[in-house]
């Protein structure tokens, strides 16, 4: 009996990236599976357009979307990476520039995603896996001021019981007010201008704003726009974050 060459390189594809415990690039797929990588790029997007796999935006990595022994559904991360790429591309090429995305992880904000690659004007881009400050970065400050007050006060009281700087402004209730009062009158979280951990020393101070992404009333994640002073106009930008996180908020991937 005749067997199905393609079919047979896919499930090899499909194979090497449920063994991986990390996304893998082109390079590393072909050196796994021994397949061209003009074949290798066409099977990959037919798993793409079938919804087995995805490619990360921030990386460039491909990882499944869904596992070959259950047929269920993937983690969350991966969930969410198989359905925000295209949003955070025209989100960029609308407002001109990039975003991050960073999911609830446990008791911390983590980034997932980014469209940083994609920007000529914003130089750091390495970003993802990074943990943004709870209370400095626009991101963090989406997820508290954005959370309902009891989940706000949970992580307060885990953030003043803690070490660092964190622990201090977590106690410090005239700057908790300050930013609550911000995030209300405005309707987006800035990052506060102390916050310099994702620029280094030759280049220009970046702000950022950012909105929570809710799912049953709670902050799942939160997305933000990355931007120099001076070059953006806020209003325009958070108008722009409002319309993909109305998007964003509707579920259309199993798992998110």
């Amino acid at each position: 009996m005749k067997t199905i060459r393609a079919l047979r390189r896919g499930l090899e594809v499909i194979d090497c990236l449920a063994a991986s415990a990390e996304p893998l690039g082109l390079a590393e797929l072909y050196r796994a599976t021994g397949i061209d990588k003009s074949t290798l790029l066409r099977l990959l997007a037919t798993l793409i357009e079938q919804g087995w796999a995805c490619r990360g935006l921030g990386d460039g990595r491909y990882r499944l979307t869904a596992t070959p022994v259950t047929l269920g559904p993937a983690s969350a991360e991966v969930s969410w990476l198989s359905l925000v790429g295209p949003y955070l591309v025209e989100l960029h090429d609308g407002l001109g520039w990039p975003s991050d995305l960073a999911l609830v992880d446990e008791a911390s904000l983590r980034i997932i995603e980014t469209s940083r690659p994609l920007s000529r004007r914003i130089r750091h881009r390495e970003v993802l896996g990074f943990r943004p400050g709870p209370l400095r970065s626009a991101l963090g400050r989406a997820w508290l001021a954005g959370s309902e007050e009891r989940r706000r006060q949970t992580l307060l009281r885990r953030l003043a019981s803690g070490p660092g700087e964190a622990a201090w402004l977590a106690r410090d209730k005239d700057y908790l007010a300050r930013l609550t009062q911000e995030f209300d009158a405005l309707g987006y979280a800035r990052r506060d201008p102390a916050e310099r951990l994702m620029v280094s020393a030759e280049e220009p101070g970046y702000a950022a704003i950012a909105l929570p992404i809710r799912r049953g009333g709670e902050v799942c994640a939160c997305l933000s726009v990355v931007f120099v002073p001076g070059e953006a106009e806020e209003a325009q930008l958070a108008q722009g974050l409002r319309h993909v996180i109305t998007a964003l908020e509707t579920p259309a991937t199993p798992g998110v």
